[in-house]
C-alpha cells in the first residue's frame, strides 16, 4: 500500500542484535508538508550514523530489499528512542512511499523498517 495521510506501522528489527519497535505515523504538518512521526514507543538500538528513509520497499526485511528500491533520506536520527518528526520533501513521492526504515549510512546495515498500512 502506497503512503497517505492516515498511514501507520509499526516497527520490527532486523535481527537480535538490531532491534527496533514502536509506531510511525504520516502526518500533516503546521505549516503545510507531510512528516514522518516516529511515536513516543519507538526505540531502536543505537549505531553510528543512523538515517531515517521513507522506502518504496514494501515489507522490507533486509539491507537487499531496501536497497533494491527508490528511497528518500529524511535525514540523521534525532534520538534512539521517543516521538521525533521528519519533514518529507515537497519532491518525495509519497504516494510510491510503503515504509519507514533505520538505516546505518556508515556501515551499510539494515536496522529495522515499518510497513505502512
Amino acid at each position: 500500500m502506497a503512503a497517505e495521510l492516515s498511514s501507520t506501522g509499526q516497527f520490527r528489527g532486523a535481527d537480535s542484535s538490531h532491534p527496533a519497535s514502536g509506531g510511525v505515523e504520516i502526518v500533516k504538518l503546521k505549516g503545510g508538508g507531510l512528516g514522518v512521526k516516529l511515536k513516543g514507543d519507538f526505540k531502536v538500538r543505537g549505531g553510528p550514523d543512523l538515517r531515517v528513509w521513507l522506502s518504496d520497499a514494501s515489507n522490507p526485511r533486509n539491507g537487499r530489499a531496501v536497497r533494491s528500491k527508490d528511497y528518500v533520506d529524511l535525514g540523521r536520527l534525532k534520538s534512539s528512542s521517543g516521538e521525533q518528526i521528519y519533514r518529507i520533501p515537497a519532491s518525495a513521492d509519497v504516494a510510491d512511499a510503503n515504509s519507514v526504515v533505520i538505516w546505518c549510512r556508515a556501515f551499510g546495515v539494515f536496522f529495522g523498517s515499518a510497513t505502512l498500512k
